[in-house]
């Protein structure tokens, strides 16, 4: 050149590379994400689709629908926790069931227990109103009866009264020996 001596290197466009690098760099991140989280999180939706259907089984009803959940992450845990819950609900309803049946058992049985000295006292009543108990004696001896079975149905109603207080889970029973010869004795006159 006119001015002086001139050199020229061939230098490469920095800026040109930069952009292919990350485009490059952008590409693999978007195949990582698509590659790797992607089915992770598809697996994800899967099973919360699965435990909200299960849920939504439960919840219509049906508790011998068992629970299935594989796996050590909260989602594990939750379905391990509703499959506790289906197992609690059924114990529940199992011991309301015994409870029900306990108590229909009950009633039938106090219900007979009160029929027998009611059919008595109204026998010996009718016997009194009837004139067979025509001495004093006897009328005092069917009133000692009628007085006897109507202490007897006092203490069956007191133990109805007693067993309709306790509460569910803390039932108590109390035997006691009854010699029935006397009672057989007094449906025999």
């Amino acid at each position: 050149c006119a001015d002086g001596l001139l050199y020229a290197y061939p230098m490469p466009n920095y800026f040109y590379y930069d952009g292919a690098c990350r485009l490059l760099s952008l590409l693999c991140a978007a195949l990582c994400f698509f590659v790797i989280l992607m089915p992770y999180t598809a697996l994800l939706i899967r099973r919360i689709t699965r435990l909200s259907r299960d849920m939504e089984v439960l919840a219509g009803g049906d508790l011998s629908y068992q629970v299935v959940s594989r796996g050590r992450d909260e989602l594990a845990e939750l379905g391990r926790s509703i499959e506790e819950m289906r197992l609690a609900v059924l114990e529940q309803m199992a011991r309301e069931n015994q409870a029900i049946r306990a108590n229909s058992t009950l009633i039938t049985s106090l219900s007979h227990d009160l029929r027998t000295p009611i059919t008595a006292i109204k026998g010996y009543v009718e016997g009194i109103q009837d004139g067979i108990a025509n001495t004093p004696e006897k009328q005092r001896h069917y009133l000692d009866i009628i007085y006897n079975k109507s202490l007897v149905m006092e203490k069956l109603v007191r133990n109805m009264s007693d067993f309709s207080e306790y509460e569910l889970g803390r039932m108590q029973y109390h035997f006691e020996y009854v010699d029935m010869g006397p009672f057989l004795r007094d449906l025999g006159e």
